[in-house]
């Protein structure tokens, strides 16, 4: 009894630390840990972010359709996003749920990156957010403080 216990428990949590990640339990205690930039603003469903996105997988950017197709069979939240192309910066992939009045036909199950989407990521990872989208990022701190 207590392994088949410990078994789910280690399970939910290593899905609760890959879904919600450690960067969210440290924040919990303080909003702006590890944070470089404020999202501000709201959605005007654009739909830019769902037509031409790069996902990644831990720290790295999906590479390949193949990895794409790896992850597709381990993770239920890949398997809504379909390869548009493959290129040097990884596979440029697009979301089957958005409907043609760009909103997704998921939203309440949506996953959780796209929750959270657009987040600081996109900017620290070298990215940038699309012409049309109304999100704008602030610096929480001026860049003079980051050097030292």
């Amino acid at each position: 009894m207590f392994a088949r216990t410990l078994f789910f428990f280690t399970s939910w949590l290593r899905r609760l630390l890959w879904e919600e990640g450690w960067q969210r339990l440290l924040r919990k205690k303080d909003p702006t840990i590890g944070k470089f930039y404020q999202r501000n603003g709201d959605c005007n469903q654009c739909g830019a972010c769902c037509k031409n996105i790069y996902l990644t997988f831990g720290q790295q950017t999906v590479a390949t359709i193949a990895e794409l197709d790896q992850l597709k069979k381990r993770y239920k939240a890949y398997r809504t996003f379909e390869p548009i192309e493959e290129n040097e910066l990884g596979v440029l992939l697009r979301c089957t749920q958005l409907q043609e009045d760009n909103t997704c036909g998921i939203y309440e199950t949506r996953p959780y990156f796209c929750r959270k989407f657009p987040n600081e990521d996109v900017l620290t990872r070298g990215g940038k957010l699309h012409a049309d989208c109304s999100y704008t990022f602030e610096p929480l701190k001026p860049f003079d403080s980051l050097l030292k």
